[in-house]
């Protein structure tokens, strides 16, 4: 099967991420057609379609992009969006990340060459690694009965098993910390602030996920006390999560459990090593974590004021 490449541009405005896409394609024999003959495309047998891979960019509501890629992805041909040739006058973010959802591919400009001159159908040289965001939500930090929002998958890998919830990044769109806090609401229906995210850890076993080599980064929320009763009675599962599993659970029984689904037995250990979840037995240790803390933020206030430092706060 012989794959032809094509670009779609949408509508009339033109961006220098645009131009420099139109001049790879350009250089490299790919064809453009812009949105009002887009007709001479969609045509083409069913057969042919299946071969096309069609690079849409350009100017467009976030309305016509959707319409635009699902009409060419009902026909059999393959749509990817490159993201950094594409504008809008609202947001596209909602858009893109419905559609990656759906499993639609996006690239940037600069992966375009690569893919159409290489001999193999690929957007990287080299092999990339997933990436995904896992939370921890915490009520009661600093107590012994500190609990932790969990989930039981509904699907595999690890499907019936107690997790933490989380997911893939959305490539192109968000950071970690937006897929965190956005994973995080979609299983669990609780409304995760971004900003409030600490990483914890990042492991990167190849073995960790049986879909292939995925990087996971480890979040923790405290949820300050104020908002401790609002946030566990908001709690219900939703996307990825069996009905009825989200709930907050002791994280000492946790603990004393010894396993969870992929590795985020280690996540939780990683975030009761902070000492800000469960109080340590020991009181010395006890006091050179609360001494930590306080040499933290004096640290912290001393670099704002600090000619060197103080470009990290900015």
């Amino acid at each position: 099967m012989k794959i032809s490449f094509n670009l779609l541009v949408l509508g009339n405005q033109q961006s220098e991420s645009l131009k420099r896409l139109q001049s790879v394609c350009a250089d490299t024999g790919v064809p453009t057609f812009i949105s009002a003959n887009s007709q001479s495309l969609t045509a083409l047998p069913a057969l042919q379609l299946a071969q096309q891979i069609i690079f849409i960019a350009g100017h467009c509501s976030a309305a016509e992009l959707l319409t635009t890629v699902e009409s060419f992805a009902a026909t059999g041909a393959v749509p990817v969006v490159i993201v950094d040739a594409l504008s809008s006058d609202d947001n596209l973010v909602t858009a893109l990340a419905h559609l990656a959802e759906t499993r639609i591919q996006a690239g940037v400009v600069a992966q375009v060459k690569g893919l159409v001159k290489s001999s193999r159908l690929m957007f990287y040289q080299y092999a990339k690694a997933d990436s995904t965001a896992t939370i921890m939500v915490i009520i009661g930090s600093g107590t012994a009965s500190a609990k932790v929002l969990t989930i039981t998958r509904l699907h595999a890998p690890f499907k019936d098993c107690q997790s933490f919830p989380g997911g893939f990044l959305n490539a192109h769109i968000e950071t970690l910390l937006n897929c965190g806090a956005r994973e995080g609401s979609e299983e669990t229906n609780v409304v995760v602030p971004p900003h409030a995210l600490v990483l914890l850890d990042v492991r990167s076993s190849p073995q960790r996920d049986e879909r292939g080599h995925v990087v996971d980064h480890g979040y923790m929320w405290l949820v300050p006390a104020s908002m401790a009763a609002q946030v566990e009675s908001s709690a219900s599962a939703g996307d990825d999560a069996k009905p009825g599993s989200a709930a907050f659970v002791s994280v000492a029984q946790l603990l004393a459990g010894g396993t969870m689904a992929f590795d985020h037995y280690q996540l939780l250990l990683a975030a009761v090593r902070t000492g800000l979840v469960l109080p340590p037995k020991i009181l010395a240790l006890r006091f050179v974590r609360l001494c930590q803390r306080l040499l933290g933020g004096l640290a912290d206030q001393l670099e704002r004021r600090d000619s060197v430092f103080a470009r990290y706060h900015k």
